[in-house]
């Protein structure tokens, strides 16, 4: 197995164990049952002087191939819409999101 085919493997891994239960319904359409890791953090704003807090929601890629602008993730009892794609690294979708 190659280095980046295992950095692959370890990204699912990742989200499988420690994410959580969560249903993805795309906007007009049908509810995806998956599992999702939420991450929160800082990333820059604009131009960059300040900070934001941002959540991104890591999905895997074969049960989420593409996650919509829109979309909803719902994790329990809270509710995430999709706002844009950040990474896709082929196994893992990452995407940033607010409560809805």
């Amino acid at each position: 197995m190659t280095d980046a085919a295992q950095d692959l493997d370890m990204g699912l891994d990742l989200v499988t164990i420690a994410g959580q239960p969560a249903v993805y319904t795309p906007p007009n359409g049908t509810p995806v049952t998956t599992v999702c890791y939420l991450q929160q953090g800082m990333a820059p704003q604009g131009d960059g002087s300040r900070l934001e807090h941002v959540r991104i929601a890591h999905l895997p890629k074969a049960q989420v191939p593409e996650p919509l602008r829109g979309g909803l993730i719902a994790i329990g009892a809270a509710s995430w819409l999709v706002d844009a794609l950040e990474d896709d690294d082929g196994s893992i979708v990452a995407v940033r999101v607010r409560p809805a």
